[in-house]
């Protein structure tokens, strides 16, 4: 639904076909990429996104730019939802982290499995 060019990059090196996450468990990064990153930019929009899972751990790594300028404010109730719900569906096995530096956007977690 991009009306602009946008560089969008998914890289996965699944170890196990058969590894089940919780339905929708990353689409609130996905769709903050997109409405607070792409829908900001005039050109040079980028989302890159890496899935990597081993036996017991799953790394999940989400960057997009923005214009800070063009910052749209919100609630941030999709992300405070997604960390709620990592703390009770993984508790004490979690590590989100967030950085929002130079108009760039990076959400990194890392999941436990067993």
């Amino acid at each position: 639904r991009a009306s602009k060019p946008v560089d969008v990059r998914f890289e996965r090196h699944i170890a196990d076909e058969k590894l089940q996450v919780p339905p929708l468990l990353f689409l609130s990064f996905l769709e903050n990429a997109f409405k607070h990153g792409v829908d900001t930019q005039r050109a040079g929009a980028y989302v890159h996104i890496e899935l990597k899972t081993t036996k017991q751990q799953l790394y999940f790594q989400i960057e997009n730019n923005y214009n800070p300028q063009e910052r749209i404010a919100g609630s941030g109730a999709g992300l405070e939802n997604t960390k709620r719900r990592l703390v009770l569906l993984y508790p004490d096995r979690h590590e989100l982290q967030i950085q929002d530096e130079n108009a760039i956007f990076k959400v990194s977690l890392n999941i436990n499995l067993y």
